[in-house]
């Protein structure tokens, strides 16, 4: 299945770690949507880690290190 979305994904994770609002805000699609394709890249391209910051939950994004 292609889902261009997909790619324009992986381009903002090859230079450093970005979050979920910035990602969505650039992108310019809904959070069920993004959180669907991103939840699917999960399982091998990224690696997800949740922070808090000015207490609030903040979901960063980056790519999975290869062993």
């Amino acid at each position: 299945l292609f889902v261009p979305y997909r790619f324009a994904y992986y381009e903002y994770f090859v230079l450093n770690e970005i979050n979920f609002v910035i990602l969505r805000n650039r992108l310019n699609i809904t959070d069920v949507s993004l959180f669907r394709h991103l939840n699917y890249l999960e399982k091998t391209l990224i690696s997800a880690r949740i922070e808090f910051r000015n207490r609030k939950l903040l979901t960063i994004y980056s790519i999975t290190e290869k062993d």
